[in-house]
């Protein structure tokens, strides 16, 4: 039971780490977009350094 409880709790924090790189990409590849800067590996990695810190 103990075990269960800390592999829930392993894996909602793994979920909310995914979660909030998943929303840091998609507010960088938004915002890149709109200010028309052509995309590759490079600039997105740049951009989503800089929003999560």
């Amino acid at each position: 039971m103990i075990r269960n409880r800390r592999d829930r709790e392993t894996n909602e924090t793994i979920n909310a780490h995914l979660e909030r790189h998943r929303s840091a990409l998609l507010k960088v590849l938004h915002s890149l977009q709109l200010a028309q800067v052509p995309l590759n590996n490079e600039i997105i990695r740049e951009h989503l350094d800089n929003a999560l810190g």
